[in-house]
């Protein structure tokens, strides 16, 4: 299912933002909804609006091909992988 629980957007938000990260994996990126949130509040708040402008690097990871969509487009990079045998 390429989506989550809207109610922890909140507290997601919170505490990935507090960290103040350099990088963030994001595993089974689905929809792209937490990367384009977090490339919001990380970079486009602060004026960084250009891929040479971030300050973050958003990566993330899926292993489902269709779920692709204008949100992947907030991520550095995209890396379409099957979790299951990635790890054999």
């Amino acid at each position: 299912m390429p989506t989550s629980d809207g109610n922890l957007i909140p507290a997601v938000l919170n505490s990935v933002c507090s960290l103040n990260p350099h990088s963030i994996l994001d595993c089974g990126i689905g929809m792209g909804k937490y990367g384009a949130l977090l490339r919001e509040y990380l970079d486009y708040a602060y004026g960084r609006f250009s891929r040479d402008q971030f300050a973050v690097t958003i990566n993330g990871v899926e292993g489902f091909e269709a779920y692709t969509n204008p949100n992947w487009g907030h991520y550095n990079m995209v890396f379409i992988e099957n979790f299951i045998t990635a790890m054999e």
